[in-house]
């Protein structure tokens, strides 16, 4: 909306998301990248945070959180790898979530902490849906949906797999704290 400040999505858990179709310089095949986002929900369902890549093995790269919110799920149609969250994201409060993929290995970041790096070998493809925020929406994927209710800003997408001290900056609210503002704060990296 033009003039708003707010750039924040809200997603209704049902059918709502938001699709790239037409995507440039998104990191693909074996490339290092991160994506990361500021999320906000109280569903404890299956949620997609973002999607893209084919639907055949090892060619999709994706995030989501797992229903009962004790893990989050970083996929690549066979190379899936599941994550052990140590608190709960799912509080609704603002949470910060960066997944990275250096070529050889899968992290994740949830408000600043590194949780233990997954080997993965991926060679991602976009095919014609491109990147979906919010929800799969491949057609026949058997994990198509997942739509997310909640709240979802500043994402963005990198083409190097950022590093610790990079993730934890992007995170002014420490380590193991989470934001309180009703929005997040905006990067201030330069």
């Amino acid at each position: 909306i033009t003039g708003d400040t707010n750039t924040a999505a809200t997603f209704n858990g049902t059918s709502s998301y938001l699709n790239a179709a037409t995507t440039t310089g998104v990191p693909t095949g074996a490339a290092a990248r991160s994506v990361e986002t500021w999320f906000k929900t109280t569903s404890t369902g299956r949620q997609v945070l973002f999607d893209y890549g084919s639907l055949c093995s090892a060619q999709e790269f994706g995030l989501w959180l797992n229903s009962g919110s004790q893990s989050m799920t970083a996929w690549g149609c066979g190379t899936d790898r599941s994550f052990t969250l140590t608190s709960s994201v799912t509080d609704g409060a603002w949470h910060h979530v960066v997944e990275t993929y250096n070529g050889t290995s899968i992290t994740l970041y949830v408000d600043g902490v590194a949780l233990t790096p997954q080997t993965a070998a991926l060679n991602t493809v976009i095919d014609a849906r491109g990147l979906a925020i919010g929800a799969v929406i491949t057609t026949g994927d058997g994990n198509s949906g997942g739509y997310f209710n909640g709240t979802l800003d500043d994402g963005s997408l990198c083409t190097t797999a950022l590093s610790t001290d990079t993730v934890t900056n992007t995170n002014p609210h420490g380590s193991h704290l989470a934001p309180t503002e009703s929005t997040p704060p905006r990067d201030t990296r330069p």
